[in-house]
């Protein structure tokens, strides 16, 4: 696969715009922050460290997101690139929504129900701009689908932010795994390539602040921006995985599999939580800090070497979907066998480090026979 002249110029250009304006606008807010004496206190023990921390990264995702897509929309007109203002304009639209619902958290806790119905307005607003989940044959099934991967991708992401880093390295491994896997089957035009390419720098500019011990906070706001984007990464790339490979046949299961391994971080660690929750007579809805990137931290890990495990999959990650897609057209029952194995272990050592010393995650409550008394 080879870029044109025109592709290289403006995506180079946008991945190093993203990249510098995260790092300045980001500094010039964490500075005015400090002169207002800003920044949100976690007082519902959702997060590992209770700081106060400005939740400031949400908006600078925003900002420069939005001024990445008027850049690539316009240059993209000019140098005669192929662009749908329509998806643009659905895109974007989405992320503003995504991030206003996630900014009036930030500051007044949304109720969950309200917060519910408006990821599903969401969802609503994609499948209108016709960017839904193309699996069945029957679209109603296509839209209950795409519904439920919207709101729990959004949720996910949002639940992984509980400490330093790990919302980032999430999404930018799920990030850097499609961008190689359009790469490498050359679709390189159009505005969901190019937020791979926004996202990549806007979060790598952002790291250098939100590394332990973090500066700033990228907030509800910011983390239900990233869910909503990397949730249409895999409607887009992987749910239709013939956007990815429109001359290869492939079993149906494929694009279920290719979701578990790429985006396996934030599912498993929601799923675990969850389940764990319920077990120990907890709502699911509460925050706490149970989740799977603690309990490494009850294991003895520091918050930079969860940060690492996590790069650690991320890279596992691109290079078994990226052999998974390479072979997609002679596959056999042993390449699918090992795939469900690397995915059984990564969830096996998550619920293993999860149910480990778990009275520090309800330090308050007894814990007898397995349940919250």
């Amino acid at each position: 696969m080879i870029f044109s002249i025109k592709e290289s110029y403006i995506y180079i250009i946008l991945i190093v715009f993203t990249f510098l304006s995260s790092i300045l606008l980001n500094y010039l807010l964490l500075n005015y922050s400090k002169v207002l004496r800003k920044g949100k206190i976690i007082k519902n023990g959702e997060r590992w460290s209770d700081t106060k921390t400005p939740t400031i990264g949400g908006t600078t995702f925003f900002i420069i997101f939005l001024l990445s897509i008027v850049f690539y929309a316009q240059f993209s007109l000019i140098l005669g690139l192929d662009i749908s203002i329509k998806e643009v304009i659905f895109l974007t639209v989405g992320a503003s929504i995504a991030y206003l619902l996630g900014l009036y958290d930030d500051t007044f806790y949304l109720n969950p129900i309200l917060k519910l119905l408006i990821q599903l307005l969401i969802a609503f607003i994609l499948i209108f701009g016709d960017i839904y989940i193309k699996l069945f044959n029957v679209n109603f099934f296509n839209y209950i689908l795409t519904a439920i991967w919207i709101i729990g991708i959004m949720n996910a992401t949002n639940l992984l932010d509980n400490m330093d880093g790990t919302t980032s390295i999430a999404i930018l491994g799920i990030a850097v795994s499609i961008l190689v896997l359009c790469i490498y089957n050359n679709v390189i035009e159009n505005i969901f390539l190019a937020s791979l390419l926004m996202i990549i720098g806007i979060i790598l500019g952002f790291l250098i602040f939100n590394w332990p011990k973090a500066k700033i906070y990228m907030g509800d706001s910011g983390s239900m921006l990233l869910g909503y984007i990397s949730a249409i990464w895999g409607i887009k790339y992987i749910w239709n995985l013939g956007n990815l490979i429109p001359n290869i046949s492939y079993h149906w299961v494929v694009p279920f599999i290719l979701i578990a391994v790429i985006y396996c971080l934030p599912i498993f660690d929601t799923t675990i939580t969850f389940l764990k929750r319920l077990i120990y007579r907890r709502s699911p809805l509460l925050g706490g800090k149970d989740h799977t990137t603690h309990h490494l931290i009850y294991l003895g890990l520091s918050n930079s070497h969860v940060l690492f495990l996590m790069m650690l999959i991320s890279i596992l990650n691109i290079i078994v979907s990226f052999n998974f897609i390479n072979h997609i057209d002679h596959l056999n029952s042993f390449f699918y066998l090992g795939i469900f194995l690397y995915l059984i272990i990564i969830f096996a050592f998550l619920v293993y480090t999860s149910f480990t010393n778990v009275e520090k995650s309800y330090p308050n409550e007894k814990i007898k026979r397995g349940a919250i008394k």
